[in-house]
């Protein structure tokens, strides 16, 4: 089983991304599986031609990509990826990621279920329509056009909170509040959507 696991670097006023953390800091401790790690750049115009590059090497049967949500006091399971952009700190309005695509791409995955899972685990979880209009969407239509053209394969973008050390630091330096996860729950979450989709694809059809 190869899964593709995915954060982003620093953005915005926020120096440090909690996504890359939980990224570098995952530890797969299942047996036949193999999990490729990657930390994007906060950039579109990168982002569409590196993230292709690492698609095709790696061949993922599961994607998981993680955006950081600073407002969200749960993991947030996003359902839908629009095929619309915009580039809050480059002052770009809204534009069409693919002319000629699909208005949007579904996750073919029961997100419910997946944060129910979570929940029932002891993780605050929730099903998100979609996930926005910035790069966190613009990934995740490119993972699920890549599943839809493959066919073999899923996708789920998380939306996280910041981890409790960052919240923390944020408090100290910016003397500002957000929600947060402890950076091992944020990690045993992610462990728990690969056993949950471990059991998914062994279910008969």
């Amino acid at each position: 089983m190869r899964i593709l696991l995915t954060g982003f670097g620093k953005f915005g006023n926020f120096e440090q991304n909690p996504t890359e953390a939980i990224v570098n800091g995952f530890n797969n401790c299942c047996s036949g599986v193999s999990v490729s790690r990657c930390v994007l750049e906060v950039n579109f115009n990168t982002v569409p031609v590196v993230y292709a590059q690492i698609l095709q090497q790696v061949q993922p049967q599961l994607i998981l990509n993680l955006g950081l949500a600073a407002e969200t006091p749960a993991l947030q399971l996003e359902k839908v990826a629009l095929n619309t952009g915009f580039d809050t700190y480059r002052g770009k309005t809204h534009f069409t990621l693919q002319p000629g695509a699909p208005d949007a791409y579904f996750s073919n995955l029961p997100v419910e279920h997946i944060a129910r899972y979570l929940c029932q685990n002891g993780i605050p979880a929730l099903r998100s329509n979609h996930a926005g209009h910035y790069l966190c969407n613009m990934l995740y239509f490119l993972s699920l056009q890549w599943c839809a053209q493959q066919g073999n394969c899923h996708a789920l973008f998380v939306h996280l909170p910041f981890t409790t050390q960052l919240a923390a630091q944020i408090c100290l330096q910016q003397h500002k509040a957000y929600p947060s996860l402890p950076q091992t729950v944020a990690e045993q979450a992610i462990a728990l959507i690969i056993d949950w989709y471990l059991e998914y694809v062994q279910q008969p059809a």
